[in-house]
């Protein structure tokens, strides 16, 4: 909780600290074409309010393409997304602490095990969506059937071919 360390019992809400909370994006999430998208707390229904906590959202987008930010933060984002850059201080360090932190076990090991959750998330959704596409196919053949598009016999051909195993998957 970033707020509850920084505000001590009995003090003012005014008295926070303000609060940055920074996406380091890619692709663009808005896809409008900037650099950066900057986001305050806002009254939704009368959006002439402000709320003033303090927090402020930035999203920052490697692949903006509008003339919205300085050099020194184009830089940055070029060598976020890998392109070839002429490194200053701040990019030397920022580099020398990455291959740093590859190299503690303990972080390769969480990024590690990171990895294997999203991967075997992966798999289990494709698997999910794989089987909802086979039944609704199966239930567009036998809706076939009923209509007299088709015979049981070739439905059942169908069925049979298509629940086996592909040459790509059995190759694999």
């Amino acid at each position: 909780m970033l707020d509850a360390n920084d505000l001590l019992k009995g003090k003012d809400y005014d008295s926070l600290s303000d609060t940055y909370i920074v996406f380091i994006c890619t692709f663009d999430l808005f896809g409008m074409g900037y650099h950066k998208y900057s986001f305050k707390n806002i009254c939704m229904e009368n959006n002439s309010i402000l709320l003033n906590d303090g927090a402020e959202r930035l999203f920052l987008n490697t692949e903006g393409t509008r003339d919205d930010v300085d050099a020194e933060l184009k830089k940055f984002l070029d060598f976020v997304k890998g392109r070839e850059v002429e490194p200053d201080n701040f990019l030397k360090q920022l580099k020398q602490a990455v291959e740093e932190a590859k190299t503690v076990e303990t972080w390769r090991d969480e990024y590690m095990t990171f990895n294997e959750i999203e991967r075997r998330g992966f798999l289990q959704g494709e698997a999910i969506g794989e089987a909802k596409g086979k039944a609704e196919y199966i239930s567009i053949i036998k809706e076939m059937v009923s209509n007299g598009q088709i015979s049981e016999d070739t439905a059942s051909l169908i069925i049979s071919n298509f629940s086996k195993p592909s040459l790509e998957n059995e190759q694999n």
